[in-house]
């Protein structure tokens, strides 16, 4: 029977680099027929486009902005579950009021992805923006260069000073948005993609596209975006990791190669 590995980017499958003995235990999985990807908050530009092109690892899929939007190993988009950003919020828009909000309460920018791009809009930022890796847009150009093509998008996200701070604003987003979008706290990160997504569900639409039943999914995380998907399927909390994840977790496992030993052997 097929099974999958599903695994978070940052602090699970590197930390600190990719070690040789993680690679060849990843490929030693799939040449047995199995799927491996990575799920993540990153975005297209972040995930897919990265890995690909620096062949950092072997994958079969790519589940960016926390499961939204699912890629095979080609970058072919299976599915994605975009945020209607112009249905209305009270005198607004919905887009209109959460880039606002996020960037009021985080005090730092607000990260808007497009499929394959991303805008970030930043405070700081000197008018005009400037160019990074990604677009950073002031706000006195909100208006004219980032709502008119935000009918619909793919994910929000935002950082915060440290992790108390995190918790507070990603609880104060959810009260104020939870109707509409899932915000979720990643150490001092906040990703925000449409209600009710998260690694979980990602998984789950991408197993039944598969046809990968829930018992032969094996999923590895290290912090709190990664409850959903470490509690719905065997979770594999990585020893480094937030105690969160590890209490919902059935094995807690140094490095993605004991994850794979441990796939490998269920029957």
């Amino acid at each position: 029977m097929k099974k999958i590995i599903a695994t978070d980017y940052d602090g699970t499958l590197t930390i600190d680099g990719i070690p040789p003995r993680v690679i060849e235990a990843i490929e030693k999985f799939r040449a047995e027929g199995n799927l491996f990807g990575v799920v993540t908050g990153r975005d297209k530009i972040g995930s897919y486009k990265a890995f690909a092109k620096d062949k950092r690892f072997g994958f079969d899929f790519i589940l960016a902005l926390n499961g939204a939007m699912a890629m095979d190993a080609d970058g072919n988009v299976l599915y994605e579950c975009p945020i209607r950003g112009d249905q209305p919020y009270g005198d607004t828009t919905l887009a209109r009021a959460l880039v606002y909000r996020v960037s009021e309460l985080s005090g730092q920018f607000c990260g808007i992805a497009f499929g394959d791009t991303r805008m970030d809009i930043n405070p700081d930022c000197p008018s005009g923006g400037k160019k990074l890796w990604v677009d950073l847009t002031p706000f006195e150009d909100i208006e004219r260069d980032v709502f008119s093509k935000m009918d619909t998008f793919s994910m929000l996200n935002t950082a915060c000073e440290n992790e108390e701070i995190c918790t507070r604003v990603t609880a104060q987003l959810l009260e104020e948005f939870g109707d509409y979008v899932f915000p979720q706290q990643n150490g001092t990160c906040i990703d925000i993609p449409v209600r009710g997504m998260d690694k979980g569900e990602g998984i789950a639409r991408y197993a039944a596209l598969m046809g990968v039943d829930a018992d032969n999914i094996f999923t590895a995380g290290d912090n709190y975006n990664d409850l959903p998907m470490l509690r719905r399927y065997h979770g594999c909390a990585m020893a480094s990791g937030v105690q969160a994840a590890k209490d919902v977790s059935e094995f807690i496992c140094r490095d993605i190669a004991e994850v794979v030993e441990i796939a490998m052997k269920k029957q």
